[in-house]
């Protein structure tokens, strides 16, 4: 029996998706971070296991500028595409 578990190849963490969506909307807010006393190594799992049985990998950091763009026009009342 095999088990997978899926995931990004590369840790993203949540000040660089909110530096990504303030340079995507040329906001002018600003990002404040609060030391919670966690890990700076992530918790990452392996996926080479379901890359080389399926072929399946997500490399989130190539699409978080089409995704922050894709909520910015929905948010705004643009018609979102499928």
């Amino acid at each position: 029996m095999n088990i997978f578990l899926t995931g990004g190849t590369g840790f993203i963490t949540w000040e660089e998706i909110a530096r990504q969506a303030i340079a995507v909307t040329a906001s002018k807010s600003r990002i404040i971070l609060i030391d919670r006393g966690y890990s700076k190594e992530p918790k990452n799992y392996l996926v080479r296991k379901i890359e080389k049985h399926f072929k399946l990998v997500f490399k989130a950091r190539e699409k978080i500028t089409e995704h922050i763009s894709y909520l910015q026009k929905v948010i705004r009342g643009g018609r979102a595409q499928t």
